[in-house]
């Protein structure tokens, strides 16, 4: 009897551990850790990282389209946004990438800050805006994309799902008048938009 040959990279793929999601922790660990420093430090934080228009008028400020995505008002706006982002984050990130998944975080929750601050000088009301759901909704977006691109199934997630999530989610925000809805709707579009670039340039990263 011959012996049986092996591929060995088959035989290492099968056996490689899920990556890790180590961006999507440290991420959702700095959020958690900057809402405990504010909740010893009162209105510091917030005064120095919000974003809104009259800030960044103020004193030039441009830095607060970032910052104010790593701060949340209260425990259940933190809350929201970290059970969304570990969930669809981790899977964003074991497909994409480390550095994928970081470019997409970021840009969506510049991309919602972006927008935001169009719509505060286009509607004239002025407010100070704090929360990472920009970014989350960039991640959002992303993983649509990575479910189109495997036609409309990845791993649980179904299209129709994940469509019904976003709108759904989208719904709920538009029916709070304390919502951001400007830095949602910027951060799905972005999100979606960057996924799909960084698929076009490392399209192997994004297989099933």
């Amino acid at each position: 009897m011959e012996p049986i040959r092996t591929d060995n990279r088959i035989d290492r793929n099968r056996g490689r551990m899920p990556q890790i999601p180590w961006v999507n922790y440290g991420l959702a660990a700095v959020n958690v850790l900057l809402f405990l420093i504010c909740t010893f430090t009162g209105d510091l934080l917030y005064n120095k990282g919000a974003v809104g228009v009259r800030q960044i008028m103020a004193d030039q400020s441009y830095y607060r389209i970032v910052t104010s995505m790593f701060l949340h008002w209260n425990v259940r706006h933190l809350f929201n946004n970290m059970i969304i982002l570990l969930f669809v984050g981790d899977i964003v990130e074991k497909k994409m990438g480390h550095i994928a998944y970081a470019v997409i975080y970021f840009l969506s929750g510049i991309g919602g800050g972006i927008l935001s601050l169009g719509y505060e000088l286009l509607s004239g009301g002025f407010y100070s805006s704090v929360g990472a759901s920009g970014a989350v909704f960039g991640v959002e977006g992303a993983l649509l994309l990575l479910v189109i691109m495997n036609r409309g199934r990845l791993d649980t997630i179904s299209l129709p799902r994940l469509l019904f999530a976003i709108f759904f989610s989208l719904y709920c925000g538009f029916t709070d008048a304390g919502t951001n809805n400007a830095a949602h709707i910027g951060g799905v579009v972005t999100g979606f938009a960057v996924a799909a670039i960084l698929t076009f340039i490392r399209p192997h990263r994004t297989r099933a």
